[in-house]
């Protein structure tokens, strides 16, 4: 242990000997800088260098002294050869793919297969963006302005073809660097550890309470010397930041925003600084503000007319690569689009997700001006590329494994075998399993308007394991947000507008406490980012099925169906998705003929009167479309362009949907198998006096019908009711609605 220090000692050393070294290179930068102003920002450096290397050994030494590093490498080993993956097992497995050695063993299979899996990110970024902008400018102190390249918080570097591949490790969550010069393997926190304090919050989290005072009180002292700086050279933006950045990991919101009361540095630093804090202190929306004034200096100072493609980071691979190639126009509305779909609700103010990554990247700016700052190593031939997007994608670990200074000896041994650089401490970045992805499919991104709730998978599936769900992006969302199961819309016509309505069963989960209602459920309709209109808004009682009912006018859109908690920290509930409207009456010809989607609707009794008046039907509209048997139904649809009394003909079938099979197809044309067994056919002319029938006030006739519907004799499957309504003249219109039978 103490050689190991020693080399760290001496790495440290000769790390603060370049930055001291590069100060003599950048003239421009001397010529404004006063010579004590220089010496001051170096004896900072060396002070926050100082302070990284007592954290990562107060940490360190507490992880052996709780007994949480692998002390058996060897027993830990041969239970992964025999199939016995334990947590520790999980965790050696993570840390071997990001120090990018395997072993003998697991280097003769990838040998073997060296495309298998593989991952690889595209990193061939065409310009700088906004925020990486930005962020080049914020130098380490007293250096020369670095590579704008080495300086980007995302890798922007092509990728060369071919080997070395074998030596990563085979995962679809792995994130590259370029050149293999680094890569992360990000996991859930194992089954079995139970979930740790989260570490993004406050790095001190990490460290045992008892031991923390003395951090913080080290901390306090580089506290006072920053702000001596700050005092005299309140212009200086890296002194700032390492400022605040300190205050906040001090838990120490108030001196923050004392410190940006006076902040005279670059304004789009100090607007992020201000974003940075108000998130922190829990300000979600003046942070999305403050975060939002920095973008816009940005547009106009450093990022020119192309988007902010950081965000593009959040993209799974083959649409990043796509998203790159784009025109700057559409790159822009590609960035606004992803924004706007990635908005939780949007019946509540404020873009949480976007808040979140821009709190990543500006915290990235802070921690990521060194090549190693309390446990992680920033430097690009250690990792720092792909550790810095696995922070843009997935945000700060909530738990930082180590396994010890053996197995970092080790992988260092195996790491030199291949010239590869050491770059310990090697560490597995662990997230809590209550993550939320909410960016949708690039399918959806692509053509929001034909979007499907699907495109959203908000939460981990219930049918899924924990070890199968890794999605491209996550963050921790407070509170939970859930989709709403699938119920039913019923759209009716009329002359200017439509008449829309949604019920869903059962709708929410997850609510503590006495909850009797829940006030603010809206249906919304959002054509793009800077247009939203409500369509519907109620109050949904707590056991009763969820209905909103309202008009809409406009064209293609996407819906969004939200029931949001009633406090901060209440779970919420949405369901997402485009719609295609029919025309409305107005918008079709005067001898037009059309039949709305049928309604499916609940009777309390067999033998009840069927709803007849539309508002009744929508009122009554069952919230799911599978019914048991014995569940007595109702049917309700309206036809445009037939009046009371005049002669037409109805036909209403059921068609089983889930039957279709070449098998059953064949037996059929033979006669060892009834084609039709499942099917139903109910056929009338009218007028009929013996019908109920509504006719509806519109431009064009409207008449409502409805008919009670016994399904008791109907097997278990999927079936369709369709209906079908022929004018005298011979025009025909037809429309369907499916449904599932339980037993």
């Amino acid at each position: 242990m103490p050689l190991l220090r020693f080399r760290s000692a001496i790495l440290g050393a000769f790390s603060i000997g370049l930055l001291l070294a590069a100060c003599t290179s950048n003239a421009h930068a001397a010529a404004r800088l006063q010579p004590d102003s220089a010496a001051m920002r170096a004896d900072l450096l060396r002070r926050v260098t100082r302070f990284h290397r007592t954290w990562r050994e107060v940490w360190q030494a507490s992880m052996i002294d709780r007994k949480q590093v692998i002390v058996n490498l060897e027993l830990l080993r041969n239970d992964l050869a025999y199939g016995n993956v334990t947590y520790e097992g999980l965790r050696y497995q993570s840390i071997l793919c990001s120090a990018g050695w395997l072993g003998e063993a697991e280097l003769a299979a990838a040998q073997a297969n060296p495309q298998g899996g593989d991952q690889r990110v595209d990193l061939s970024v065409p310009r700088p963006t906004a925020t990486e902008r930005l962020l080049a400018t914020l130098q380490a102190p007293g250096t020369a302005a670095p590579d704008p390249e080495a300086a980007l918080p995302l890798a922007t570097a092509p990728v060369p073809p071919g080997p070395p591949q074998a030596l990563n490790l085979l995962s679809s969550r792995r994130v590259r660097g370029d050149l293999d010069k680094g890569q992360v393997c990000p996991q859930w926190v194992p089954d079995g550890v139970g979930l740790p304090i989260d570490e993004g919050e406050r790095i001190d989290f990490a460290l045992p309470v008892a031991v923390r005072p003395r951090i913080t009180r080290a901390r306090d002292s580089l506290i006072t010397r920053l702000a001596e700086a700050q005092a005299l050279f309140p212009g200086d933006d890296w002194i700032v930041g390492q400022l605040v950045r300190f205050q906040l990991d001090n838990a120490d919101v108030i001196g923050a925003r004392r410190t940006l009361a006076t902040c005279g540095g670059t304004p789009t630093w100090c607007e992020a600084l201000r974003g940075l804090v108000l998130a922190q202190a829990g300000e979600s929306g003046p942070a999305e503000a403050a975060f939002r004034r920095a973008d816009a200096a940005a547009v106009l100072g450093v990022r020119g007319t192309c988007a902010d493609t950081s965000a593009f980071a959040l993209l799974p691979d083959g649409p990043r690569r796509e998203a790159h190639g784009l025109p700057c126009e559409e790159q822009r509305a590609l960035e606004a689009r992803l924004w706007w779909l990635a908005d939780p609700l949007w019946s509540v103010p404020g873009n949480p997700r976007y808040t979140e990554h821009q709190r990543r990247l500006t915290t990235l700016a802070l921690r990521s001006r060194f090549d190693e700052d309390e446990r992680y190593v920033w430097r690009r031939t250690g990792g720092g590329e792909a550790l810095r997007e696995t922070v843009v994608r997935y945000g700060w670990p909530t738990h930082t494994y180590w396994g010890g200074y053996l197995l970092d000896e080790q992988l260092n041994k195996g790491r030199s075998r291949v010239m590869m650089q050491p770059n310990p401490p090697y560490t597995a970045k662990e997230y809590a399993p209550d993550r939320v992805t909410l960016l949708p499919t690039w399918s959806a991104l692509e053509a929001p308007l034909r979007a499907v709730p699907d495109d959203w998978q908000l939460v981990r599936p219930e049918s899924m394991r924990l070890t199968d769900w890794w999605p491209a992006e996550h963050m921790a969302l407070a509170p939970r947000i859930y989709t709403l199961p699938d119920g039913q819309m019923a759209t009716l016509r009329r002359d200017h507008t439509l008449r829309l309505a949604m019920a869903v069963d059962d709708p929410v989960r997850g609510l503590e406490g006495d909850v009797a209602t829940l006030p603010g459920v809206q249906l919304l309709a959002s054509t793009g980012p800077d247009a939203l209109a409500v369509v519907a808004d109620t109050t949904f009682t707590i056991g009763a099925p969820l209905r909103v009912i309202g008009d809409y006018r406009g064209g293609a859109t996407l819906l969004s169906l939200e029931v949001p908690g009633r406090v901060p920290l209440e779970v919420s509930h949405r369901r997402r998705f485009g719609f295609q409207p029919p025309p409305t009456l107005a918008e079709l010809p005067d001898d037009a003929l059309a039949v709305s989607e049928p309604v499916i609707g609940r009777l309390d009794q067999p033998g009840d009167a069927v709803p007849i008046d539309p508002d009744d039907v929508l009122r009554r509209m069952a919230g799911t479309l599978s019914f048991a048997r014995d569940t007595p139904l109702a049917l309700y649809w309206e036809s445009y362009g037939i009046a009371v009394g005049d002669t037409a003909d109805v036909e209403v079938r059921i068609a089983r949907r889930d039957d279709r099979s070449a098998l059953r197809a064949f037996g059929a044309f033979f006669g060892v198998a009834d084609a039709r067994r499942d099917s139903i056919s109910i056929r009338w002319r009218e007028p009929d006096p013996g019908r109920a029938a509504v006719a509806i006030a519109t431009r064009i006739p409207t008449v409502g019908r409805a008919l009670a519907l016994n399904v008791s004799n109907l097997a278990p499957g999927r079936y369709a009711f369709i209906v079908v309504m022929t004018r005298r003249d011979g025009t025909r219109a037809q429309a369907e609605r499916e449904i599932e039978v339980r037993p």
